[in-house]
């Protein structure tokens, strides 16, 4: 009694009711006999050099889909939120997106437990093998050389139609792209067969009717999803509407801030419609250490990537909206409190403090920048760049043009002018072209981060090279052996967007400065690029 209690899950002290025989008669011992048998394997693909390969492939898969999804996140929502006039159909493509944040957290979350799961010793390769092989009528090593020989071929495929793209694709690079696209149509297909076996159905009124009574959770889930639907086509819909109406601004920050209330409904139906996959072997859901240990999926691997996307989503939200761009508006004061002042003509035998104590200097102190046609004294030193980058951060033009004044007052470098008007204080990653015509060169200058539009705009520009850098070089074992072609890839628009996105924000960017810098050239003047902070960062892609 106390044997079967443990197998039944009976209270302590509780008895068994009175059953047949025959089902007394069956000792727990022999159906784990069998499970065993039917789990022996003789393919050739249980070789443990596969089993590896198809470990790290699921490993690499889930950190992949993971650093993806989240490095489209800003992406998305500056799209929708910078475009023009999104309308109907941006206000849907947006919506969209969450959908597919949640189906990727969830693939996430399948290899997790197919990676747990091999390490448990629960041999879910060979079930999934077996299944396969048994649907089809065939032996487990003929699906083996069938699983290898798609894989393959598909490979094959794969790699000649990178070769397009890029010609200097390696084939490992290859490997690894392929291997990606494998395994999340594996996790496909098992979740498609994990569903039919619990499902076996022989109408839609008995599938719903099983649904219903026997699985209340996906039902309720199921429900939530199908409101869900129904507030983001009416949100689209009066998104369309009130664009007419109220203008895109306030239609932008109205989608943005209820899709706040949706995103979270959205995961907690797919934790309610998909509990079982998303607590299945994940061993974290077990543990004490949250504070939430009444909800389905508290400690999952869904669950924390999905409060993963969730702050990054709530950041890139606030730092969009109009209320944000009132609290924390442009400086557009014209204080006189300038940076350097009293500035007076070059001095080859000068000294600064640390090399009089025979301290030395560091070397970037005594490198210089401009035409190599002029003398030294005429050209820029690392100073003068910084006053130039720290100009680029004032709204006020009058402020602006202080403070360069009072920086070159003396030298030799005195006259200076914009070459076109600086470009609008709230313009993110805001670009400001000066001229000084005694050095021969032109200093396009970027600001850093100054408003909340250049914070999300970092998100923009750096969040998907710092996912794919956390999971993959730090992460993911081995991760550093793969090329750069292959994090290019996975970052580009065709895999963040869907879609071949050429004209977004940073592109038109780096044009503007291409712009400023072939006008530079073609006026006899060597361009010089620098910036602060974010600023930096752009003029050195640039």
């Amino acid at each position: 009694y106390n044997l079967l209690g443990e197998v039944l899950h009976l209270a302590p002290g509780e008895r068994l009711a009175e059953e047949s025989p025959s089902t007394l008669a069956e000792t727990p011992s022999q159906p784990k006999e069998d499970a065993k048998e039917e789990l022996l394997d003789d393919g050739w693909l249980s070789i443990w050099i596969f089993r590896f390969f198809v470990f790290y492939g699921c490993l690499f898969s889930c950190f992949a889909v993971i650093a993806v999804r989240l490095a489209a996140i800003p992406q998305h929502i500056l799209l929708f939120t910078r475009a023009d006039d999104p309308g109907f159909a941006g206000a849907l493509t947006f919506m969209t997106f969450q959908w597919m944040l949640c189906i990727q957290a969830l693939v996430a979350q399948v290899l997790w437990n197919f990676m747990v799961s091999m390490v448990s010793k629960e041999k879910p390769l060979v079930r999934f093998r077996t299944t396969c092989a048994t649907m089809l009528g065939i032996s487990t090593n003929l699906m083996d050389f069938l699983l290898a020989l798609a894989f393959i071929f598909a490979f094959a495929v794969h790699h000649r139609y990178l070769l397009r793209i890029e010609p200097h694709f390696s084939p490992l690079a290859s490997l690894t792209c392929i291997t990606y696209v494998t395994s999340v149509m594996a996790v496909c297909i098992r979740q498609f067969l994990a569903l039919r076996r619990k499902y076996a159905c022989n109408s839609r009124s008995q599938f719903l009717d099983q649904v219903r009574h026997s699985e209340l959770d996906e039902y309720r889930g199921i429900r939530l999803a199908a409101k869900v639907i129904v507030a983001q086509l009416v949100l689209s819909v009066v998104a369309f509407c009130a664009m007419r109406i109220a203008g895109a601004s306030l239609v932008k920050d109205s989608v943005c801030f209820l899709s706040l209330v949706i995103i979270p409904a959205l995961m907690a139906a797919f934790t309610l419609i998909f509990n079982h996959s998303i607590m299945n072997q994940t061993k974290l859901g077990e543990c004490n250490v949250c504070c939430c240990s009444g909800s389905h999926a508290c400690g999952s691997f869904f669950s924390i990537v999905c409060t993963i996307c969730g702050l990054l989503l709530i950041f890139v939200y606030i730092m969009e909206s109009q209320l944000v761009r009132a609290v924390w508006p442009v400086d557009m004061s014209t204080d006189d409190d300038q940076p350097m002042s009293g500035g007076g003509a070059w001095d080859m035998y000068y000294e600064s403090p640390s090399e009089e104590l025979l301290l030395g200097s560091y070397p970037v102190c005594k490198m210089n920048f401009g035409s190599k046609e002029h003398h030294i004294s005429h050209r820029l030193t690392p100073l003068d760049l910084a006053l130039l980058a720290d100009a680029s951060y004032r709204g006020n033009v009058e402020a602006l043009n202080m403070t360069v004044w009072s920086g070159f007052a003396g030298t030799e470098l005195s006259e200076w002018s914009l070459v076109v008007p600086a470009q609008d204080p709230l313009e993110p990653a805001r670009v400001v072209h000066f001229r000084l015509p005694e050095a021969g060169v032109d200093v396009i200058a970027v600001r850093g981060s100054a408003i909340a539009q250049d914070w999300a705009y970092n998100a923009y520009l750096w969040a998907p090279g710092l996912f794919w850098n956390i999971f993959m070089n730090y992460a993911m074992p081995f991760g550093m052996l793969m090329g750069n072609e292959v994090g290019q890839y996975f970052l580009s628009q065709e895999i963040l967007m869907g879609s071949n996105i050429n004209e977004n924000m940073y592109v038109e960017k780096l044009r503007y400065i291409q712009g400023r810098v072939e006008q530079s050239r073609r006026e006899g003047f060597t361009p010089l690029l620098t910036g602060h902070s974010l600023g930096g960062g752009v003029a050195q892609a640039a």
